[in-house]
């Protein structure tokens, strides 16, 4: 990120220790944000939610209130108020993944993913950019784990820009084909 926030957490983390950053020395992708994120998780549960601030923290609590526990529980998006074109692209996408990876979830690409860290470190995930969201539903549907989805209210983006386009079409299309090469051989578990 060249926004700033490296600096901000880790002004943070000199104040407590509980927090530490974690940075890649130039931007390597979603995927592998994501992956080194869990590789160094040290808590009981992962939650994976964006920055920006479309989805809230507090829907945590919420979360942990109307969860019943699982290993695994996974957002969809209420109050979503999108351009027609975004709206097309993204249920597009959403049917593409559930079709060819067996992935059972109405919202692939919701941010907002709670995982027992134990699980999630075991999970052999590859993706270097967007379609980690896909990859990782696909290895916990591949191992038979329950994903429990729970509502999380969407707020709009406050700040900056989507940084999926075009350009990423061709990225995410050679990691959903090999996840599809994958599901097809019996090899999406490990």
């Amino acid at each position: 990120s060249r926004d700033g926030t490296g600096e901000v957490v880790r002004a943070l983390a000199a104040r407590d220790p509980r927090i530490r950053c974690l940075a890649h020395a130039g931007n390597r992708g979603k995927g592998r944000a994501v992956r080194t994120g869990i590789g160094e998780a040290r808590m009981a549960w992962i939650l994976l939610l964006d920055a920006d601030r479309q989805i809230r923290i507090e829907e945590l609590a919420k979360a942990a209130q109307s969860a019943r526990q699982p290993a695994a529980a996974v957002g969809y998006r209420v109050g979503r108020r999108e351009p027609a074109l975004r709206r097309l692209v993204t249920a597009t996408y959403g049917a593409l993944v559930r079709a060819l990876l067996g992935v059972r979830v109405r919202d692939v690409n919701c941010p907002f993913k709670l995982l027992r860290r134990e699980l999630a470190q075991a999970l052999p995930l590859r993706a270097e950019g967007f379609a980690i969201d896909a990859e990782l539903l696909f290895r916990l549907a591949a191992r038979g784990v329950a994903v429990e989805e729970v509502p999380v209210e969407w707020h709009g983006r406050v700040h900056g820009a989507s940084s999926i386009g075009p350009r990423a079409i061709p990225g995410v299309a050679r990691e959903l084909a090999r996840l599809l090469l994958a599901r097809l051989s019996g090899r999406g578990a490990g």
